[in-house]
């Protein structure tokens, strides 16, 4: 009996041990083997090395119907709103350049209708001229002729001229040359026309060059007096009657 229980629990050279029961273990996939374990195992594998990273590769949302047609009508919108921008954006600036077009020719016509009651002007002028038995007073009252038909043909334009003199000083269309002392005109009037101004239908064209007057001083209120003080003592006729009573 012992003999052969000393043979049992002995092993053979040539034989292998055999494995350990509590030793780890591969685990078994899930449903079996077959294709779907293969692939289950390549997807738990992770990405492979060629495979693009998450950031770049398209996700693909699923949206509800109403949503999307939600989001294709506002895209819609917002082309037609476009559109819409982009035609009134054309139509302003045609506009635009159409009213600076008329501008230009209104502009014209009022200058060419000046110009053609101007030249009656001319023509009188050069009648003046060409004339060789003219005299002085025939040349003058031919100038005060023309001189009225030209104020007459700016007056039908709008222009007028500004009355200055003996008015208040207005600096907006009066511009002071010089100041004068004088009785003649009170205080801060104008005393001189020195050059006429002109408006047009109320804006200025050119201000009046004027003199402005100004309240003698004392000192020369005293002067005055005392030059005629000794004008008077030295004329001989303020004398006659004088000497005629002494005698």
């Amino acid at each position: 009996m012992k003999d052969s229980t000393s043979k049992k629990s002995a092993p053979s050279a040539g034989s292998q041990p055999p494995p350990e029961k509590n030793g780890p273990t591969a685990p078994a996939p899930a449903g079996g083997g077959g294709p779907d374990a293969a692939a289950a195992q390549c997807r738990s594998a992770g990405p492979s090395a060629g495979a693009a990273p998450d950031s770049m590769q398209a996700e693909t949302v699923a949206l509800p119907v109403a949503e999307h047609q939600s989001l294709v009508a506002r895209a819609q919108e917002r082309d037609l709103y476009r559109q819409e921008l982009l035609r009134t954006k054309a139509d302003f600036e045609n506009y635009v350049k159409r009213m600076a077009r008329e501008r230009l020719q209104g502009q014209e016509m009022a200058l060419r209708g000046f110009i053609k009651e101007l030249l009656p002007v001319l023509d009188n002028f050069d009648r003046a001229l060409g004339g060789t038995d003219a005299t002085v007073d025939s040349i003058r009252r031919g100038i005060l002729i023309v001189r009225q038909m030209l104020m007459k043909a700016m007056e039908e334009n709008g222009i007028e001229r500004i009355d200055a003199l003996g008015k208040l000083f207005d600096p907006m269309v009066h511009e002071a040359i010089a100041h004068e002392e004088t009785t003649k005109f009170p205080p801060d009037t104008v005393s001189e026309v020195m050059q006429p101004g002109y408006i047009h239908r109320g804006a200025l064209v050119r201000a009046a060059q004027v003199k402005v007057a100004r309240a003698p001083s004392s000192h020369s209120t005293a002067g005055q007096s005392s030059v005629g003080q000794s004008t008077a003592s030295q004329d001989p006729a303020s004398q006659a009657p004088k000497q005629a009573g002494a005698h």
